[in-house]
């Protein structure tokens, strides 16, 4: 990988974040995000939970589907990665 890359991880602390200050609850952001899911994928509020916690992360329509119930971009949903993160890769 080029030096200059910058590599990012999914931010589950990022998307709490940003969902206390909506507001929003677990359950909010599930039924935000299932309006802009891209096929029949399921979106609830455990799922939402575990990606706050860093048990798993979403897929790419997962993603978009958070991304616009959030109003911003995927890339606004990621973190650069920093040393300490290496061993997590």
């Amino acid at each position: 990988m080029p030096e200059n890359t910058i590599q990012r991880r999914f931010s589950g602390p990022g998307l709490k974040a940003r969902r206390l200050a909506a507001g929003w609850t677990l359950s909010g952001v599930a039924a935000r995000a299932t309006l802009y899911r891209p096929t029949d994928i399921v979106v609830s509020r455990q799922l939402i939970s575990q990606y706050e916690n860093e048990e798993t992360a979403p897929g790419a329509e997962l993603l978009a589907a958070l991304a616009g119930a959030f109003g911003c971009s995927i890339d606004d949903l990621f973190e650069p990665l920093t040393p300490q993160d290496a061993p997590r890769i």
